[in-house]
């Protein structure tokens, strides 16, 4: 774990001008990004509103295990049917660089990633979401905590760890999943310390406990976590 994790994890949007809104109209309904890393970006056949924001990040991988592959048909369906942007980025090693040696090139990257996507979608920057599976999800769930002004909820599923939220009144809103057989990041280990944690820290989490499942992401994970992140939130 970094000791200076607010420097690591640290996620500024850019300023994004009316032209550039406006041009956006035109952009294409999915497109490669590349800068070094790679990511990958699905929006829906048509928009005319602002898109709210999904960033995915894939767990720890073989170097030869296409993550995008497995899922691409997922994803522009959920783009489509949901109407969001989905951002996809690639780890440059077989996990994020942040949670191997504590550096941030990968972050770099993601950053550069949501801001280039802003530059050329119409992006709701009130409703920007982080989702991620095991490795992806303990940087998910961290990032959203130290940026909770940019990532309104985390969507994870087999956390293992995150750090502790920024000392402020604005927290992001968590939907939480663990099998009951992960043996792994078993219940009573890990799992429910990490949602009572949260809680005690002030978040709201929806925590669910799968019986039956193991380590791996359910397909059911997806869209349970879709409806969670954009689903009217109750005020009071």
């Amino acid at each position: 774990i970094c000791s200076h994790q607010s420097e690591m994890l640290r996620v500024t949007l850019d300023p994004v001008s009316a032209a550039s809104n406006a041009a956006s109209q035109a952009a294409p309904s999915s497109f490669q990004l590349k800068d070094g890393s790679q990511a990958y970006v699905w929006l829906p056949p048509k928009a005319e509103a602002p898109l709210p924001l999904l960033l995915v990040l894939h767990g720890s991988r073989p170097m030869d295990w296409d993550f995008l592959s497995q899922f691409a048909e997922r994803w522009q369906k959920d783009a489509a049917e949901y109407e969001i942007a989905v951002v996809i980025p690639e780890s440059k090693g077989p996990t994020w660089d942040y949670l191997l040696t504590c550096q941030r090139k990968d972050m770099d990257f993601i950053e550069s990633a949501i801001n280039e996507v802003r530059r050329r979608v119409w992006v709701d920057d009130k409703r920007i979401s982080v989702m991620g599976m095991s490795d992806g999800a303990s940087l998910a769930l961290s990032m959203a905590l130290r940026n909770p002004g940019v990532f309104t909820t985390a969507l994870v599923q087999a956390t293992g760890f995150f750090h502790d939220p920024l000392p402020t009144s604005l927290k992001p809103r968590v939907y939480m999943e663990y099998g009951e057989e992960d043996k792994l990041f078993e219940a009573a280990r890990v799992a429910l310390p990490n949602r009572d944690r949260l809680r005690g820290d002030g978040c709201f989490v929806e925590f669910v406990m799968i019986p039956g499942a193991g380590h791996m992401v359910r397909e059911e994970f997806f869209s349970a976590a879709l409806d969670f992140w954009l689903a009217p939130v109750a005020k009071g």
